[in-house]
This record gives C-alpha cells, structure tokens and sequence, in this order.
C-alpha cells in the first residue's frame, strides 16, 4: 500500500475515534437519565387533588376552575361512598 493511502487511513480512523467517543458518552449520559426517569414513573404517580366535588356539584367545580389558580385537580366524584 502506498504510503499517502495508509496516512489517509489513518487520518480517517483517527477522525472517526474523535468523533465517536464523545457520542458513545453522551448515549451513556442518555441511558444514565433515561434510567432516572423510569425509576420516577415506575413509582406510582398519584395527581394531586386540590378539591373532590360531587357529580351533582359540577356546576361549582366548573366555576371553581375558573376562579383562583389553587394547586391541585379538581375532581367529580360520580357515586357517594354511601351509595358504593
């Protein structure tokens, strides 16, 4: 092999070793985080409920959403724990 074509091979694996190491870190660093938030969502994620009115309440429950950014959902609850 000439010697022009063993630099130019060269010249390429060295260009590929730099490319290719900073995105195998940065798929590393990806994998790290996508770890992390499997961990959190493999928890069990509850919403937070700000109030809980009855099916019969949604009138209020409506205007309630439109008033004051209170945290928290607001919930319907359609059958009373004393029908249930």
């Amino acid at each position: 092999m000439q010697p022009w074509a063993q630099a130019v091979l060269a010249a390429c694996a060295v260009v590929l070793t730099v490319v290719a190491v900073p995105t195998i870190l940065a798929l590393r660093r990806a994998a790290v985080r996508a770890e992390t938030v499997l961990s959190i969502v493999e928890q069990e994620l509850r919403p937070l409920v700000g109030e809980v009115f009855a099916l019969a309440d949604a009138r209020a429950a409506f205007e309630r959403s439109l008033g004051d950014h209170r945290p928290g959902k607001i919930v319907l609850r359609v059958t009373d724990d004393a029908e249930a």
